[in-house]
């Protein structure tokens, strides 16, 4: 283990939480679900964000990119999160993945600054139990998804049609801004890590496709959301 100067250390503001919790990226994704009865959980702020929790769950939302998220990740960690899931959407740079699709990520390749301060691999990955329980209880919901490599970038407007061709020829399906460094942490933390991820744009076109606005992503998007907040129900029964 190295030996920072400052570690992540429980403020006097933060609460004791559940050992499970969800990190939603949008705000918005997270109050357009009615699914996590927000009214009935306790909140705090949380640095720039909102902690919503209960003796079930802990729910934190509103980030984007690597660096914020591993900030909300370290700090959900002292304060007794032990299993951890990221939802949140990524461009699909495989033509067989479509706006609105699921992917549940295998590995995630490292394009972000944070993960080399935690680990030197250029692959990081999620918790095997914790993904195989959230496929079973994907499937046995009626949905849909798709597995493989991903990758995590830290530079929005520099998703080049060169770098998104060198990615395909490695066989990655999909980006986004935060998976990677969320693998390296929680696995340097010994805590479990698992994502869902639905596709919200297509970026192997001649030019973008947004499917922000797209009646299947946001179906399917609340689909998932509804099936994630059954999932955290019976996490610990099975």
């Amino acid at each position: 283990m190295k030996t920072a100067i400052i570690n992540p250390k429980k403020g006097k503001n933060f609460p004791d939480i559940s050992s499970f919790a969800l990190m939603i990226s949008s705000d918005l994704d997270l109050k357009s679900s009615k699914s996590f009865e927000l009214s009935k959980k306790k909140q705090k702020n949380f640095f720039m964000s909102k902690l919503y929790y209960d003796e079930k769950i802990s729910i934190v939302s509103n980030f984007i990119g690597a660096p914020y998220a591993v900030l909300l990740l370290e700090n959900l960690i002292v304060c007794g999160a032990k299993q951890v899931l990221f939802f949140g959407s990524c461009g699909a740079i495989n033509k067989d993945i479509k706006i609105g699709d699921i992917i549940i990520p295998n590995s995630a390749l490292v394009g972000e600054g944070v993960s080399n301060y935690y680990s030197k691999e250029t692959l990081s990955f999620p918790n095997d139990e914790l993904k195989s329980k959230t496929e079973e209880f994907i499937k046995n919901k009626g949905l849909s998804f798709k597995n493989g490599k991903i990758w995590t970038t830290s530079a929005f407007y520099m998703e080049t049609k060169e770098k998104i061709k060198e990615l395909q020829d490695e066989d990655i399906i999909a980006l986004e801004m935060e998976l990677s460094a969320l693998f390296t942490v929680a696995k340097f933390r010994k805590i479990s890590l698992s994502a869902f991820l639905i596709v919200s744009d297509e970026l192997y076109h001649q030019e973008w496709k947004s499917g922000f606005y797209d009646s299947t992503f946001q179906s399917n998007k609340k689909k998932l959301l509804h099936s994630i907040s059954s999932f955290i129900e019976v996490i610990d029964t099975i």
